[in-house]
């Protein structure tokens, strides 16, 4: 039996979901082709909460007030973060480190062997798309996720169990508590960019903090989700050449 080569470009955190480039044995050799031209993200967002991983399957390092935030602040701060900034990658990531990934430090519970240091990378336009503050203001319009995706963050261990936030707690029950304050927001952004790390600077720049709780990569390079792409579970059934 032959032995196939697989590789990919363009690494997804585990939750993420989107398009993801494979190639497989000689398809190896053209992947460099289709990175090119940047990245394209949908992600869903809550405000008052940041946790060590910077998304919703860390746990809780503080919570803040979100009362005072309105759209109209975020949209404020968001020329901070486009064009060529610095961002420090977070400590729950694939870089290496003295011979090992970052997040195998972390979920050890261990500091990372040296300070993490920030990286210019480039981001070319953040849109919130939809804003949310519980009995404050609503506003834009919210993308819809493909269903799948909705469905995932909507079951098992998603589902909130009604109870209050706390810290040191796991985040992941909590993304579906009613009463967070929450924002939408598409990036387009070339390669390196953390989009949690984004997430949780704009919840910085506006005071109280942020978590991102979903991230879809919407297009990579020239392929879209839905137009280019065949869904993981359809591979054993495909039959033709793509």
């Amino acid at each position: 039996m032959s032995q196939l080569r697989v590789g990919h470009g363009g690494t997804l955190d585990v939750e993420a979901s989107g398009v993801l480039l494979i190639g497989i044995n000689r398809g190896c050799k053209h992947l460099d082709k289709f990175l090119k031209g940047g990245k394209t993200y949908l992600a869903n967002n809550c405000l008052g909460v940041t946790t060590d991983s910077r998304d919703a399957e860390g746990h809780i390092l503080n919570l803040s007030n979100t009362k005072h935030v309105t759209h109209e602040m975020l949209d404020g701060v968001l020329p901070r973060f486009v064009g060529s900034i610095q961002q420090t990658p977070p400590v729950f990531s694939a870089i290496k480190m003295g011979g090992k990934r970052l997040y195998e430090y972390a979920r050890k519970g261990q500091s990372a062997p040296e300070e993490i240091k920030a990286r210019t990378v480039l981001v070319d336009q953040i849109t919130v798309t939809h804003f949310e503050n519980p009995g404050h203001e609503t506003s834009g319009r919210r993308v819809a996720l493909p269903r799948g995706v909705s469905e995932y963050f909507a079951q098992g261990r998603y589902v909130w169990d009604g109870g209050d936030m706390r810290v040191g707690e796991e985040m992941m029950s909590n993304v579906n508590d009613p009463r967070l304050a929450k924002f939408q927001m598409f990036v387009r952004s070339g390669g390196g960019v953390y989009v949690r790390s984004l997430v949780h600077d704009l919840g910085m720049a506006v005071g109280c903090g942020a978590t991102m709780l979903s991230l879809v990569r919407v297009s990579q390079g020239p392929l879209r989700l839905g137009r280019d792409t065949i869904d993981a579970e359809d591979l054993p059934y495909i039959d033709r050449k793509v």
